[in-house]
């Protein structure tokens, strides 16, 4: 029997949803890696609170403290009403989930969080440390574990990192990497699409910055499939 296709789900991030064609698969999982300072929880956190405000509930599962994150977000338009509506927040310690054990109790609460029935778009920010020190085999079951549930659930899963690895990308259906470009004594962020719903993209490069109106892509260099 062959499944229907899945709907898009639109990240409400305009200049991302012309660049993804639409958006990302729902019931999928999407991982955004990069470095501090790149801009993936600025990114992470907006895709879900674009979401509450198209009725789509979120929840964002972050290691920094709360009101530390509030904190970091850029001024916005869209979030002056109250940062977190619609949006639950819980945090952990990475260092808490460092072993194979503790880091498969820890999918467990990311995969209880999407089958619950409570959230249409799941964000995990940020897994960098625990990956960082953990076998890549437990790492590529953790990201099945994580992609199954979303496909059943049709809920969209949002997981931030720093420099993946193959055990990380195997289950995600979209990736995006994050990068700072130097621009004399300053520095660029930059965005470039590697993977959108199962195939390899033409590696673009995008400037990424934010403004009052949210996240904002802007085509640096264009590459090729060739």
């Amino acid at each position: 029997m062959v499944r229907p296709a899945k709907r898009l789900c639109t990240t409400g991030i305009e200049d991302l949803d012309l660049l993804l064609h639409g958006g990302l698969t729902r019931g999928s999982l999407t991982v955004i890696t990069g470095g501090m300072g790149s801009g993936r929880s600025s990114l992470c956190y907006e895709f879900l609170r674009r979401g509450s405000s198209m009725e789509e509930a979120g929840a964002l599962m972050t290691s920094i403290a709360k009101k530390l994150y509030e904190q970091r977000l850029p001024p916005c338009e869209f979030n002056e009403d109250e940062v977190f509506k619609g949006i639950t927040v819980s945090d952990f310690v990475s260092e808490d989930h460092v072993e194979p054990e503790s880091f498969s109790t820890f999918i467990d609460g990311v995969v209880k969080t999407i089958r619950s029935g409570s959230h249409k778009r799941v964000a995990v920010d940020s897994m960098e440390q625990m990956v960082e020190w953990l076998p890549e085999s437990a790492v590529a079951m953790g990201m099945r574990r994580i992609q199954e549930a979303a496909f059943d659930e049709d809920v969209t899963v949002v997981i931030t990192c720093g420099m993946a690895s193959t055990a990380e990308l195997q289950a995600a259906d979209c990736v995006l990497a994050l990068g700072m470009k130097p621009v004399g004594p300053d520095a660029m962020r930059t965005m470039e699409v590697l993977r959108c719903r199962g195939g390899m993209q033409p590696l673009s490069v995008y400037v990424l910055s934010f403004g009052k109106e949210g996240a904002m892509l802007t085509r640096l260099m264009e590459g090729s499939d060739e």
